[in-house]
């Protein structure tokens, strides 16, 4: 695993304002768009026309790493920082009761060059803890832990062709 710069590295919650920095580089990163297409079929044809309809979101699927370093100098995350950051990452997908009911709260993602400033919100979020791996025998919490997150593109204006192709893929 290699370490990454906490400053371009981030899941950061607009109206939370609050963020989770990564601790090393994700395991998996998945950038995926699809497109929805109409079938027409028309008599007599072998194959049906097609015709484009709509798309749905961007999504962005990653699962993070955190754990514990061994040699505790300081500058890497405690027990608790991780548990805290679980939470945190956890809570994304819940809706926000704080004033009456309102939606889970947008984010913003950065993986350094692959993914800048994606505007989403996250609709799954999972934790696995793995048995293997050390754990706290006092208050029981795991020395490590893989969180899988997916996102959901909600930008009011999204990419187009031109924006993808000719290298704005924020």
């Amino acid at each position: 695993m290699g370490y990454l710069d906490p400053t371009r590295c981030n899941v950061y919650d607009i109206e939370a304002e609050r963020q989770f920095t990564f601790q090393f580089i994700p395991e998996t990163i998945s950038d995926s768009k699809g497109s929805n297409w109409a079938t027409y079929n028309i008599q007599g044809r072998s194959s049906p026309l097609r015709g484009y309809s709509s798309g749905p979101s961007r999504t962005i699927r990653f699962t993070a790493v955190m754990f514990v370093d061994p040699v505790a100098d300081g500058t890497t995350k405690s027990l608790s920082q991780i548990k805290q950051d679980v939470d945190f990452l956890l809570s994304l997908p819940y809706p926000d009761y704080s004033g009456g009911l309102k939606p889970p709260h947008k984010c913003l993602v950065n993986i350094g060059d692959i993914v800048q400033g994606f505007q989403a919100v996250c609709t799954n979020a999972q934790a696995d803890y793995i048995g293997s791996w050390p754990w706290e025998p006092g208050p029981g919490l795991p020395h490590g832990v893989r969180v899988s997150l997916e996102f959901a593109e909600v930008q009011d204006s999204p990419l187009d062709t031109l924006d993808r192709r000719g290298g704005k893929h924020a």
